[in-house]
């Protein structure tokens, strides 16, 4: 496979571009292992490990809100006003919502390494949409001669070109910074093994007491006798309902087990060790797929908070890069406008810890009781009763605590 393909990547015109670029991608899903298994896309997602890790990811990032922010003088504010704050935040396009397009676009990045979607434009040239295309039909061009870069999209069997700026595309970790690789591919034996093992799995609970062995007989067995023998072995023997069934052994015929048993095959410790290198492969914590074997209640809070900042930041880093250059001109980024996911969204911990958190930014004067009840989902205060910052202490309005202080300093200065 590797000549072909080495072939195929030398089979270019003059621009670059690779002539039939369908026929190279068909090659690379090809994805035999060690083990046997073939491993495609569409495999590897039946291995639970994968699905797990790929379903959390595509999940935490689509139910992060991305929001669209303009720096203002006093700081920044939500751009409501902008298209693309609503395509963002809500209605990705006609028939698709924001959620679902991050979902669907996180996992083109996880399992084939990218991920693309058309950006519609109004005539003003604001976002006012995009629209899903799936990995497959979607292929990065690099010019180096020109120092450009386009993209092959197959709409309805037909290729068709676009521009740099038109395409929304989320790449992975590459080697060129434009083509992200698969981590299906690139983790191809370690998934191959496990999709061996759970195959082992199966087929071991589906012969149920039918211990692979060979029977020995004193004599010689008509054929008759055999077929009887291996119809009674199938019927009542085999299969998970029949383990453990007593067999009787006649005319002075033995069994002789030759497989190894499966704890001595250390079955059950390659099934966890496969979950945990899968886990480690996409950065997820062990415990947030559901192996909570090293999991405890002292440090689970810290894995969960370490899923945040490793698993987590890295894509949502990446996803508003890719928006602010593609979905921002130029001067709209000069105009302070940007895109930020709303991290302390995920990490949001228990009312408790909440109130917590809120009161000790209370007392200090870094929150005032409006932007508290924001927090929480909670309308204003009326007559602007909610806007005062408060210091510990008296617990008085920063300006009232300043008024008192310039008047200690008037007496002070006349006492004087």
């Amino acid at each position: 496979m590797g000549l072909i393909l080495k072939a195929l990547k030398g089979y270019e015109d003059q621009s670059g571009a690779i002539l039939d670029r369908d026929i190279y991608n068909a090659i690379q899903r090809i994805g035999m292992t060690a083990s046997g298994e073939v491993v495609t896309e569409e495999t590897a997602m039946r291995l639970g490990a994968v699905y797990a890790c790929i379903s959390l990811l595509s999940k935490s990032l689509a139910m992060t809100p991305l929001v669209l922010y303009r720096k203002t003088a006093d700081g920044r504010e939500k751009a409501t006003d902008d298209p693309l704050f609503d395509v963002l935040r809500n209605v990705a396009n006609p028939y698709m919502t924001a959620f679902t397009l991050k979902e669907r676009m996180m996992l083109g990045s996880l399992i084939n390494g990218n991920s693309y979607a058309y950006i519609q434009r109004n005539r003003r040239g604001d976002v006012i949409g995009l629209q899903y295309i799936p990995h497959g039909n979607c292929w990065p061009e690099v010019n180096e001669l020109r120092n450009t870069i386009t993209y092959r999209v197959t709409i309805n069997g037909k290729h068709e070109q676009f521009a740099f700026d038109e395409i929304l595309h989320i790449p992975g970790l590459g080697y060129d910074g434009v083509i992200g690789f698969s981590p299906i591919q690139i983790a191809r034996e370690v998934i191959g093994r496990g999709l061996a093992t759970q195959t082992y799995g199966s087929s071991f609970f589906k012969n149920g007491a039918r211990l692979g062995g060979v029977f020995e007989h004193p004599n010689h067995l008509s054929e008759t006798a055999f077929n009887q023998l291996k119809k009674s072995l199938a019927s009542d023997y085999s299969g998970a309902s029949n383990s453990n069934k007593t067999m009787i052994l006649e005319e002075g015929m033995k069994f002789s087990p030759i497989t190894i048993p499966p704890e001595q095959a250390q079955f059950l410790d390659t099934m966890k060790f496969n979950v945990a290198e899968i886990a480690r492969i996409y950065g997820v914590p062990p415990h947030m797929i559901g192996d909570l074997e090293k999991a405890t209640f002292s440090n689970i809070e810290h894995q969960s908070l370490e899923y945040v900042q490793y698993s987590m930041l890295p894509w949502f880093s990446r996803w508003e890069q890719h928006i602010n250059l593609k979905c921002l001109t130029k001067e709209k980024r000069n105009q302070g406008y940007y895109v930020e996911f709303m991290v302390d969204y995920l990490l949001r911990g228990d009312s408790k810890s909440r109130a917590e958190v809120y009161r000790t930014m209370r007392q200090n004067g870094a929150l005032n009781a409006d932007e508290w009840r924001e927090k929480e989902n909670m309308n204003k205060l009326p007559d602007g009763q909610g806007e005062h910052y408060l210091v510990n202490g008296n617990m008085i309005s920063l300006d009232t605590a300043a008024k008192q202080e310039a008047k200690t300093t008037r007496v002070n200065a006349a006492t004087e």
